[in-house]
């Protein structure tokens, strides 16, 4: 509930801001594509939905993995494989190379990266856990105000690749998160031998210090190995329990729709007066909003009354969101695109913030590892048909 917790909440809010800002430029980069390679809106919208695809719907194996190796190892690999992929982008001398590098192995490197910090803040969390997950969401919105304008900077002051390069080095500081995620087994086991050493400093009798350390080794080290390889890698049958099938499917209606805004919206706003740098300042204004309500999501949905029906209010604001979703053809202009990107961003940030949340109230937080990477596939499935049909 707090001590090394509120650093694991500050690593897992920096990776939301890197992974968060990447995806959130999606807009921005559809528009320099579009420009360099002249394909048409859905093949081009392929490359950033691919990541986003990739990213979600191997959330089973990514978990799976942080099970068997840790958090931070999990991490450490994908920050890796994300710049890489990065990087490699800036050769493509076409759209399908970039559907492998910018799109299946960046995406493989994102999702990675991105489910263990969602994880390790389920675990560290309880009764504060609404919280925890705003603040650390929250990062998204930061990202999303300030990287589609770097994305905008660098691909007009930079060439193709000159731009790739630099933005390869962004995801390497996801390695400074990984160093945060302390496994929740050594950090007990930590701060057990404290209380032991503390506990054992008046005893004089070394057969009594031997057996004192037997102990806490049979009962904190060894249990550790055993339970972890016993563990399932993935659990299907969650899908049996009817409120989490829906609550799986109904995330994946919602995310095929906003992940075909983000994508779109910068496009959009272009082809209705607004400039391409002005159309990256929308993104950013709804990434300030999305960050607002983020946090204020997290300190809202745990008050003493609304607790309870959390599950309730979740899904009123969806609906609300599909609502939004049907104004934003109809603006015109600079302020009324940044107008539809407030609403928009005050309401997908407190629903997006939230979604581990509501599966700990659906499941109990003891299947959060296994429900986390199926409810990330059903996202998934999402992105894979929501850009390339909208496009």
């Amino acid at each position: 509930e707090g001590g090394w917790g509120w650093f694991v909440v500050l690593g897992c809010h920096l990776q939301h801001i890197i992974i968060g800002g990447f995806e959130r430029s999606d807009g921005v980069l559809f528009l320099k594509l579009m420009s360099k390679f002249n394909g048409t809106a859905s093949a081009t919208s392929w490359v950033c939905s691919l990541s986003s695809t990739v990213r979600l719907m191997i959330g089973p194996l990514a978990s799976a993995m942080c099970n068997r190796f840790t958090c931070r190892y999990t991490t450490f690999v994908g920050a890796v494989l994300f710049a890489v992929g990065v990087l490699l982008s800036g050769l493509a001398p076409s759209l399908v190379y970039l559907y492998f590098t910018y799109g299946v192995l960046g995406g493989i490197g994102r999702s990675l990266s991105y489910t263990p910090g969602l994880l390790i803040v389920g675990l560290y969390f309880d009764k504060k856990r609404g919280l925890a997950s705003g603040i650390s969401s929250a990062g998204v919105g930061i990202g999303t105000f300030l990287l589609p304008l770097v994305f905008e900077i660098l691909f007009e002051e930079f060439d193709f690749f000159g731009a790739f390069l630099i933005l390869s080095a962004i995801p390497l500081n996801l390695c400074i998160c990984a160093m945060l995620f302390r496994p929740l087994y050594i950090h007990h086991s930590i701060i057990t031998t404290e209380n032991t050493t503390t506990s054992t400093a008046t005893q004089t009798d070394p057969e009594m210090g031997k057996n004192s350390l037997q102990k806490f080794y049979m009962k904190y080290i060894k249990p550790q190995k055993t339970e972890t390889n016993q563990r399932k890698l993935i659990d299907f049958s969650l899908l049996k329990i009817p409120s989490f099938l829906f609550f799986c499917i109904g995330i994946a209606i919602f995310t095929a729709s906003f992940k075909s805004a983000f994508t779109f919206l910068p496009a959009l706003a272009k082809a209705n007066g607004c400039t391409e740098r002005e159309a990256a300042l929308v993104m950013s204004v709804t990434g300030i909003v999305d960050t607002v309500s983020r946090i204020g999501a997290g300190f809202l949905l745990e008050l003493g009354p609304i607790k309870p029906f959390r599950p309730v209010v979740y899904n009123v604001v969806m609906f609300v969101i599909v609502l939004v979703t049907f104004l934003c053809p109809q603006a015109e202009g600079f302020l009324e695109y940044c107008l539809v990107g407030c609403v928009y961003g005050l309401l997908t940030g407190g629903y997006i913030s939230q979604k581990s949340v509501i599966i700990v109230d659906i499941l109990g937080a003891d299947k959060i590892s296994h429900s986390f990477g199926l409810m990330i596939f059903f996202q998934g499935l999402g992105t894979l048909v929501g850009p390339p049909l909208s496009g």
